[in-house]
């Protein structure tokens, strides 16, 4: 559905026309017309907004001053509630989205952590603590540096 049919339709639902009117009079799924509520209670006017398509650069202005839109709507969303800049957010939950997808394989390449192959109580102990002390530095990040 393209982004002028979510926004009038939503405007029109929150001056008080019911649902079903506006989904026959725009010719929408009444589906449709509950997500577009959803996500502009969640996110306003933005969450209506169509994803970039990949390649192609989209700027929004904030401040008065052109910025590149990372591609999500939650960086946005996150640095206005922090009042921090949206691209340092982007990055900062990037890195966080790159912990979470590296963790798991940790298990699979090192089976010892399966607690596969352990022969006595002196490696399980070395496992178990260089385990504990790699998951503390996992977590600590640049910021407790500062």
């Amino acid at each position: 559905m393209r982004e002028e049919i979510r926004k009038r339709a939503a405007s029109r639902v929150l001056d008080d026309e019911s649902p079903l009117v506006v989904v026959e009079g725009l010719g929408i799924q009444r589906s449709c017309i509950y997500n577009c509520l959803n996500q502009h209670r969640r996110w306003g006017e933005v969450g209506l907004e169509t994803e970039p398509i990949p390649g192609r650069p989209i700027y929004l202005v904030l401040d008065g001053q052109p910025v590149h839109r990372p591609g999500k709507v939650r960086d946005f969303a996150a640095a206005a509630i922090t009042k921090s800049d949206p691209i340092k957010t982007g990055i900062q939950g990037f890195s966080y989205d790159i912990r979470t997808a590296i963790l798991p394989l940790s298990f699979a390449f090192n089976t010892q952590l399966l607690l596969i192959g352990i022969g006595n109580g002196f490696e399980l102990l070395l496992v178990i603590s260089s385990a504990v002390i790699a998951m503390l530095l996992f977590v600590v990040d640049g910021s407790a540096a500062q």
